[in-house]
Order: C-alpha cells, then structure tokens, then sequence
C-alpha cells in the first residue's frame, strides 16, 4: 500500500512545442515541511504521468536547494533509474513553513533540459506559505537604545531615564 500523495500530471507544449507537465491539488491540507519531504515525479509510462509527495524516509539525508519567491518555490530534481531501467525524478525538500493547499496548488515538471530539470510550486492564492513562514517578525518589547553622546539637558526623558 503506498501512503503517499498521489497528483496525476497532464503533459503539455509550450509556445517552443517543449513539453512540461502540470498537476493541480486544491485540497483542505498544509504540506508540512519542516520534518522533510520527497517529491517523486513519474513520468516514463504515458498516459499514467504523476507526482507523488512523501515524507522524508531518512533521517541524514541530501536536501536539494530551493529558490524561494512569495508565490512559488523551484527545485532542481535529481534523475534516478527505477529498477527496470526507467527514469524517475527525485527531489528532497527540508525548509521551514507550510505549504497552504486549500486556495490551490499547481506543480509545474520541467524535463525538456537535461541537466536543468525542475520542479516549481505555485500558489492561486498569490502566496506560498501559510502562516507566518516566510514573513519577517517584528519583535515586541525591544527595548531601544540609542548611541552617541548622552544628553544632559537634565529636562528631557533621556536625561530623567523615563
């Protein structure tokens, strides 16, 4: 039994009659990343194209680096042979946040480019993560201390250490 996320993909051309394939996942779900994911992507069987999202299966394992913009994320993946000579796509993710699933998701498989094959993550809702991952966090209760010469009108809030 495979426990996997299972995301058909639909092949198509773009305007270089280059094919790319495309799955879409508009579910009530965040894609947790921070424990570690892989992303399978299968494509040697037509008609029967798919990516399939798992946790990370080790506990060392490579991480593949990941360019992250507030609408997508891309990720080179990794060519492997299957066990009966077919190629399959790999790639493993570990970063902080979650991916909001509940707008829609779009996974665009880039392949035509040996050596250049991605995946990209794309957000409907404009942006990637849920939460406040990716955001900046302003700290609360900071206290502020200024430099330079000290005051010493004696009137001022400095000087009365108010």
């Amino acid at each position: 039994m495979n426990n996997n996320l299972i995301i058909p993909l639909e092949g198509r051309h773009d305007d270089d009659e280059k094919l790319f394939y495309i799955g879409r996942l508009t579910v009530p779900i965040s894609i947790d990343l921070s424990a570690g994911i892989t992303l399978l992507v299968f494509l040697s069987e037509s008609g029967d194209e798919e990516l399939q999202i798992a946790l990370n299966d080790k506990e060392n394992a490579t991480f593949n680096r990941v360019t992250k913009k507030r609408d997508r994320l891309k990720i080179p993946l990794d060519v492997r042979p299957d066990k009966y000579g077919a190629q399959f796509y790999i790639a493993k993710v570990h970063m902080n946040g979650n991916i909001r699933c509940h707008e829609g998701i779009a996974f665009m498989i880039f392949t035509s480019r040996k050596g250049s094959e991605e995946i990209q993550i794309i957000a409907d809702s404009g942006n990637i993560f849920s939460g406040s991952a990716g955001k900046r966090v302003k700290p609360h209760d900071v206290e502020v201390i200024r430099r330079g010469k000290p005051c010493t009108c004696g009137l001022c809030k400095r000087c009365m250490g108010m």
